[in-house]
């Protein structure tokens, strides 16, 4: 049997060859079966059984047999070969013997032959025996470790350990395939039982990972021709993207791991397979916002999927490219955002099979960071389509990336925005703790730029946020929220005195007593102490001194009275950039509007500014009169030059041209 299958596993495989190999391990099978009917060992059952597994020959109940004479009486074949641990000659044995049974059984439960709970059984009567070995060979420890993540095994915490602590005590001997598969098998668990590996267990792995990854570079370095061929002293393309998928699963931000797994598989772009690309771009947030080697990796994978045009992409792949690509920073390069168009008509294309909810998040949120509003509404009509599957199993972060992006956006469904704050409410009285300050105030601020309506139809959930929010402040004190949550927090305020004298919703942020006042103080100074930088407040000095001259020119002095740059709008906690005094009592507000404020795919056309400009300009309007915020469109301003300038501001104030 054991050479019906060698032999299939040298052959090419075809249909005939495996009808062929399944045809002899048959006629073996029938004469075999009676000879064990008592089998003596473990291995009189593990032998037959490996060839079944190498040949993937799981019919004709044949194998099912094996299994279950090798798991009788609690697996007592498999107990009675631990005296293998006796004799030093023949640990390795008893060791090899082990994975062999855990690789049988995961070839068994894929073809659907073994229950979880049988799998459970061995993990039960397997895992003693292990924990008593204390040089377990590492392909042993490898192996287990993978089955334990493939089959899901629960309460395999000390199990896990055991067998990582001893990868790590001989890790110079471990080649790097049983390294990238123990890491990645240790992310799996994490993510789908809640493993948690000992940080010491961590950090042991990540020192000889990045040690091998040295030495490769080092060679690569020497011979670059000998990259693709230096066998088990280099990780596979497909083995660095593991590692970095189980980094993400581990929430493992260790620099000194992430950042050179990072640029090895960056190096790799061109051999890897559009799903290991845009999970290495979702693996970018392991680095810092700010670390060139996040910018320089998104340029080479977002260059490599300009380059392929996104063939094989997949929907579940796009989201987390378009995440990936946003929160790198490579989208200011400009050419990258020619990608976007192409990643939302593949999304469509597939009518966004096989999401998650985060892929939803990440899709949403990842559009919103860079400004670039879908111009058909298909996308949003598919999200809506998935209101109910958001309702019931979308996370806190989820719910808020997923508002926050479709206010930045200017978008909005009814169906979608119930099903998000339902979810969002539902949560926090779960269990408030488990979002996150930021999560709040995103989703409040978002429910307060579609507009009052919808505070009010959603009123339950943003009483519910405003309390959590004002219990975290009492509680904790200004640690509670940062400077731009309390921003947030201070302009859902507005939108909800704007609401009228008749919902007491507005009184909850100013009835709390902190260590530092009230929540609602707090809030009032964050946002009067908010100062504007960069390319805006350079716009709106330009602006103002274009004003400043017109008068000093004598040009209609008696129709611009006066000019004033930076005025802080009292009750408001918000700076007009430029206010015109004009003659008659009227005062605008003129607000020049940079690419931060508007769409990055619409840059002609001067309605399309994002939620925050819109919510910005709404509460303007309540102190200086409804057409009296005006807005200029940085390149229209680029475009006029010479007296057309005093032309075009004329126009934007209302007066008659000249």
């Amino acid at each position: 049997m054991t050479c019906a299958a060698k032999l299939h596993e040298q052959t090419g495989k075809t249909p005939e060859d495996t009808a062929l190999c399944h045809g002899i391990l048959a006629t073996l099978a029938e004469a075999a079966l009676p000879l064990l009917a008592r089998p003596g060992t473990a291995a009189d059952l593990l032998v037959p059984l490996t060839a079944c597994a190498e040949a993937d020959y799981w019919r004709d109940g044949y194998a099912l047999e094996l299994l279950q004479r090798l798991s009788a009486d609690d697996w007592a074949l498999v107990k009675a070969a631990a005296r293998y641990r006796d004799d030093p000659k023949q640990r390795t044995k008893f060791d090899q013997l082990l994975s062999t049974v855990w690789q049988c059984i995961e070839g068994a439960a894929s073809a659907g032959l073994y229950s979880r709970s049988e799998r459970q059984s061995l993990r039960d009567a397997t895992a003693p025996l292990l924990l008593e070995a204390e040089d377990l060979d590492l392909t042993t420890c490898a192996d287990i470790l993978v089955e334990c993540a493939r089959h899901w095994l629960s309460g395999v915490d000390r199990m896990a350990h055991h067998l990582t602590a001893r990868l790590i005590d001989d890790a110079g001997k471990a080649d790097v395939q049983h390294l990238a598969n123990s890491l990645a098998a240790l992310g799996e668990l994490a993510e789908d039982v809640g493993h948690k590996p000992r940080p010491e267990d961590l950090k042991g792995l990540a020192r000889e990972v990045v040690a091998r990854l040295s030495s490769a570079e080092g060679r690569e370095r020497l011979i670059p021709q000998m990259t693709l061929t230096l066998g088990q002293d280099t990780f596979e393309p497909e083995a660095l993207v593991s590692m970095l998928r189980a980094c993400v699963r581990l929430r493992c931000t260790e620099q000194a791991l992430v950042e050179p797994l990072v640029l090895a598989a960056g190096k790799a772009a061109p051999r890897l397979r559009p799903r290991d690309l845009a999970d290495m771009l979702r693996a970018l947030e392991l680095l810092p916002p700010s670390a060139r080697a996040r910018r320089l990796i998104a340029k080479w994978l977002g260059a490599e999927c300009m380059g392929r045009r996104l063939t094989g992409f997949t929907t579940p792949d796009v989201c987390k490219a378009v995440w990936g690509l946003s929160t790198s920073g490579v989208v200011a390069m400009g050419k990258y955002l020619d990608l976007y168009p192409a990643l939302v008509d593949v999304a469509v294309t597939e009518a966004m099979q096989g999401v998650t909810s985060q892929n939803w998040a990440d899709l949403w949120y990842g559009l919103a960071l860079v400004l670039n509003r879908p111009t058909s509404r298909r996308l949003l009509e598919l999200t809506a389509q998935a209101a109910g599957a958001l309702r019931d199993g979308a996370e806190p972060q989820e719910c808020a990336n997923l508002l926050w992006a479709l206010a930045i956006l200017r978008l909005y469904d009814e169906r979608l925005v119930d099903a998000l704050a339902g979810r969002l409410g539902e949560l926090l009285r779960q269990d408030p703790d488990q979002a996150k300050a930021q999560e709040l105030c995103n989703s409040l601020w978002a429910l307060a730029v579609v507009g009052p309506g919808v505070l009010s139809r959603h009123s339950g959930l943003v009483e519910g946020l405003l309390r959590e929010a004002v219990r975290r402040w009492e509680a904790e004190g200004s640690s509670a929220l940062a400077h731009q949550e309390l921003r947030q927090l201070w302009q859902v305020q507005l939108e909800l005195e704007a609401m009228g004298s008749g919902n007491g919703l507005r009184g909850i942020l100013g009835a709390s007593r902190g260590s530092s006042g009230s929540l609602l103080s707090r809030a009032r100074g964050a946002a009067a102490a908010r100062e504007h930088a960069g390319l805006q407040a350079h716009q709106a000095r330009r602006l103002a001194d274009a004003l400043r001259r017109w008068r000093k020119r004598g040009l209609e002095p008696r129709v611009l009275m006066a000019v004033q740059p930076g005025f802080e709008v009292e009750g408001l906690g918000r700076v007009a950039d430029v206010v015109g005094a004009l003659a008659g009592g009227r005062r605008v507000d003129l607000m020049p509007n940079g690419p931060a404020q508007c769409f990055s795919n619409r840059h002609r056309d001067a309605e399309a500014v994002n939620g925050s400009t819109l919510l910005r300009n709404r509460q303007l309007e309540r102190v200086f009169g409804r057409g009296n915020v005006l807005s200029v469109s940085y390149w229209e301003w680029k475009e006029v030059t010479g007296n057309r300038k005093w032309a075009y501001l004329r126009r934007q104030l209302g007066l008659e041209a000249e």
